[in-house]
């Protein structure tokens, strides 16, 4: 894997000056900073169903794989009443973070992600204000939070599931994603990102 990296410019460059043909894979870390948490605001893969960083990739003969090697949301409290600034972490409920999970997983896997790997398994620390310490889908003491049941049922329901395709007509809006069930029991996962559709 070649040129992980979250961030687009640092990307697009690395990919425009033909890295990519050094490796199988591109490998990148669609994290999302404090302007706005949902996925699907990120610049960076989620906001154009990953045509940008496919176009490059292929116009300067890289890989034309693609994974997620880190993505996460971190349950923590700002020290700073005001909050995160625009370059750091957003704070996310338990609730948010497991949402957020799930909807980057279900896109990433639609739109030809090969695997998105979630950072990580367990809290660092039983720090509650510092982000590095808490983007686990469990606690220090190992004890499961919300996104560790989601990711369960979700794995459950779609794991084993071929991605069938994106059926958002008003991605702005919602987003429909339909995945191959057996016997024709196609499985649809849908989610607002504006709203209540």
């Amino acid at each position: 894997m070649v040129a992980a990296e979250d961030g687009w410019c640092a990307l697009h460059d690395m990919l425009c000056k033909s890295i990519g043909k050094a490796g199988e894979c591109v490998s990148f870390h669609p994290y999302v900073h404090a302007d706005d948490p949902r996925p699907e605001r990120k610049d960076l893969f989620f906001h154009d169903r990953g045509q940008a960083i496919r176009d490059i990739s292929y116009s300067h003969g890289g890989a034309r794989r693609f994974r997620i090697s880190e993505i996460g949301w971190a349950t923590y409290v700002h020290k700073d009443p005001a909050g995160p600034t625009k370059d750091e972490y957003p704070c996310c409920t338990e609730d948010e973070q497991a949402r957020y999970l799930i909807r980057a997983y279900l896109f990433a896997r639609i739109h030809g992600v090969e695997c998105i790997m979630q950072y990580d398994f367990r809290d660092d620390d039983f720090s509650k204000t510092d982000p590095e310490c808490n983007f686990g889908l469990v606690r220090r003491d190992n004890t499961p939070k919300k996104s560790y049941h989601a990711v369960c049922a979700m794995t459950r329901l779609v794991g084993e599931l071929e991605p069938e395709g994106d059926l958002s007509s008003d991605p702005a809006k919602y987003h429909v994603m339909r995945f191959r069930g057996k016997g024709g029991h196609d499985v649809f996962a849908a989610w607002s990102v504006e709203g209540e559709a």
